[in-house]
């Protein structure tokens, strides 16, 4: 629930009308980013470059993105602040868009949207390894241990022979793509809280998006046969950036202020299953089987674990009006494939993941 007013730690009962808002944005959350991952499956079955399929993803979440900006002129001013910011767009449309988009998309070519979608579902743990490698944050015994369980299980399920990417190969490089991606995005949620915590999420976000696709589009042109790519194709790489990518920002950033990051944490914690059970309904991938369903449950366990506030760890409230909870630096914004949690929750929202977040 949202606190009383700006700054305040303490929340107003909630109304029937905000539970069921609660409960819409849920559902809508995790369906689009099931639907993400699930699309981009059949993208690249169907012969679509992986690359094209990034930029097509890009192209249309930027077009959305920047629809939204120019709506408000909160926003448009800071699309503008965000632009003059070169060097930082460069580097965070570099990590966090064009890596992540190339990396997780080779993935998925190689071993499967559920895969793939597993391996980004450790962006906590990964935020987390870097944090205490590279940024001095305090790791505790219970998210060490969770990390380590999580990584255990993801190892696990990504080298199942069930589903999608049957060839230890594809397993081993799918895997390799897609935590390089993890990674990548995990030093640009570090990066944009460092450069860009000032700025509002929906006035710097269509740049970076729009940064990213200017990056991708070239190297998809050289590296790919996009003259094989059919008009029916391309439509379906921007619906995915579109219909999908884009709107999944708006409401995963909704719910994180209005129950916060760990709660976003406890809904992505249900995709990668949603997609292993939405791929087998359509028949894109066999039944899960006894080594896939364990592993999968280790990974979502060792997850759950590390994002788990503990006893000493107050639960901080988001400030509607500024996006952050109350710390510097903590504006939540940035991929949906898999959002990050705490400690990782003191960064911009994906993807989003987020893309994943997704």
């Amino acid at each position: 629930m949202r606190s009383s007013g700006p700054g305040s730690s303490v929340r107003r009962p909630a109304t029937a009308h905000d539970r069921t808002v609660v409960i819409l944005l849920t559902l809508a959350t995790a369906a689009l980013l099931t639907a993400g991952w699930v699309l981009s499956g059949v993208l690249v079955a169907d012969d679509v470059p992986p690359l094209a399929v990034a930029t097509g993803r890009a192209a249309g979440s930027t077009l959305v993105l920047v629809g939204i900006a120019l709506t408000a002129a909160p926003a448009r001013a800071a699309f503008a602040q965000t632009a003059r910011r070169g060097r930082a767009v460069l580097v965070l449309a570099f990590l966090g868009y064009f890596v992540y988009f190339v990396g997780t998309m080779l993935g998925v070519q190689r071993m499967g949207a559920s895969k793939t979608g597993l391996v980004v579902a450790l962006l906590p743990c990964v935020t987390l390894a870097i944090g205490a490698a590279a940024f001095g944050e305090r790791v505790t015994w219970r998210k060490a241990v969770g990390t380590v369980v999580a990584v255990a299980g993801a190892f696990g399920y990504t080298l199942d022979m069930s589903g999608a990417g049957s060839h230890t190969t594809d397993l081993l490089v799918g895997g390799a793509w897609t935590l390089l991606a993890t990674v990548t995005f995990a030093l640009y949620n570090y990066l944009y809280r460092k450069d860009l915590h000032d700025v509002s999420p929906l006035g710097a976000l269509p740049v970076v998006f729009a940064v990213a696709t200017v990056m991708l589009a070239p190297v998809a042109a050289v590296t790919e046969p996009l003259s094989d790519v059919t008009a029916r194709q391309w439509l379906g790489t921007l619906a995915l950036g579109a219909l999908l990518t884009a709107p999944v920002y708006v409401t995963a950033h909704e719910l994180v202020l209005r129950r916060g990051p760990l709660y976003m944490a406890a809904v992505s914690l249900l995709v990668p299953f949603l997609v292993r059970v939405t791929e087998w309904s359509l028949g894109n991938a066999p039944a899960m089987d006894a080594v896939a369903v364990v592993t999968m449950a280790v990974c979502l366990t060792g997850i759950a674990i590390t994002v788990r506030p503990g006893v000493t760890e107050p639960t901080q409230h988001t400030d509607p009006a500024t996006g952050s909870n109350g710390r510097k630096h903590e504006h939540t914004a940035g991929h949906a494939d898999q959002p990050e949690q705490d400690p990782s929750a003191h960064h911009p929202l994906r993807p989003g993941h987020p893309d994943d977040i997704a």
